[in-house]
């Protein structure tokens, strides 16, 4: 069995490019380019009581963005945990497979989520225990 990979290479937090002028700003996510998987579903969470998540992906890759607010995600990949704020539509924070995550948003938050597959609950992991069990058997 080989070693779980570092945190930060299934974790990584990226910049968006941002166009600004007298009109606003226009914020842009490449997500093939950025992130090397295309979306092929786009959900956002807000109004909720702040915790969500509590979950890992077999084969899902997410690119999570702050609409608005502040979003607290924890992420946990068996050896390592690592918590990220994002706080501004200027950075994403791209998330592979096998990567436990806790969010926590703030009450004024919306948080998009860009998604390489179709909802599929059987891709879900939804127990931390099985998450270790299928950690130890990715790796």
């Amino acid at each position: 069995m080989s070693e779980i990979p570092p945190l930060d290479s299934l974790v990584r937090l990226l910049p968006l490019t941002t166009i600004s002028d007298a009109r606003g700003d226009l914020g842009v996510a490449e997500v093939k380019q950025l992130c090397g998987f295309s979306a092929e579903r786009f959900y956002f969470l807000y109004g909720g009581l702040g915790a969500r998540g509590g979950h890992a992906h077999r084969r899902l890759r997410q690119l999570m963005i702050s609409l608005a607010g502040q979003v607290e995600i924890t992420v946990d990949s068996g050896r390592e945990k690592k918590t990220y704020i994002l706080d501004s539509r200027k950075n994403g924070l791209e998330i592979n497979p096998v990567v436990w995550r806790d969010i926590v948003l703030s009450p004024d938050a919306v948080l998009g989520v860009l998604a390489s597959e179709p909802y599929d609950e059987s891709e879900y992991i939804r127990d931390y225990e099985t998450f270790r069990d299928v950690v130890s058997l990715h790796n």
